[in-house]
Formats: C-alpha cells, structure tokens, sequence
C-alpha cells in the first residue's frame, strides 16, 4: 500500500514540476499590429503582425518586391504556417526558399516589436 502511495505521490509531484510551472496563459507577446521589415531579393519587404489575445491572429504582407510568380507560394502559405504555429519555426516553400526566409526574418522583426 505504501509503495503505491509512493508512486502515485511521484508520478503527480513529475506531473506538477512539468505543467505546473508554466506561464499560466500569459502571452510572450502584447495585443496589437507591429510591423516588421527585412531585405529581399529584389527590396525590402515590410509584414504587419495582428496580436490578439496573446497570439499571433494575422500575418500580412504590406509590401514586397520579390518576383513574382516565383515568390507566389511563399507569400501564400508563409504567413497561414505562422500562424498556425504560432511561430516563425516552419518550413520554407520548395522554389522560394528566399522569399520564405524573407517574410519569416521580417515577422520575427515585428515580433520583436511585440515582446512583453
């Protein structure tokens, strides 16, 4: 009966040290818009960032020069992967790797903009 006990009490003390200690709901980043920039292929991109509720709600590409056609795919599905994520740790598109590493550099800017 003790070494139960015992187990049960360390499997819960594990359980507590693990998700007890977390952020409790509060957000790495404060509600609002934040834009971002970074230098593309061809010019500068500039990215708006919407905060809601703590997370990352949109991501817009505001401007960029990047060619066209080529960069299509990554200005798509790019910012939809951010914010699935809820970071910019996601996979570039194959045929755009540039333009995808540059909306992500430009969203980390506006992040960082949003750091509480």
């Amino acid at each position: 009966m003790r070494k139960k006990f015992r187990t049960t009490a360390a499997i819960i003390g594990t359980v507590f040290v693990l998700f007890g200690c977390s952020s409790g709901g509060s957000s790495k980043w404060t509600d609002g818009e934040y834009e971002g920039n970074a230098e593309g292929m061809h010019g500068d991109m500039a990215v708006k960032v919407s905060i809601e509720g703590g997370e990352i709600s949109k991501v817009d590409i505001v401007k960029h020069n990047e060619s066209p056609g080529v960069s299509d795919g990554a200005i798509e599905q790019i910012p939809k992967s951010i914010v699935e994520k809820q970071s910019t740790e996601v996979d570039t598109v194959t045929g755009a790797t540039s333009s995808s590493k540059t909306i992500i550099t430009a969203v980390n800017d506006a992040l960082s903009k949003a750091e509480k």
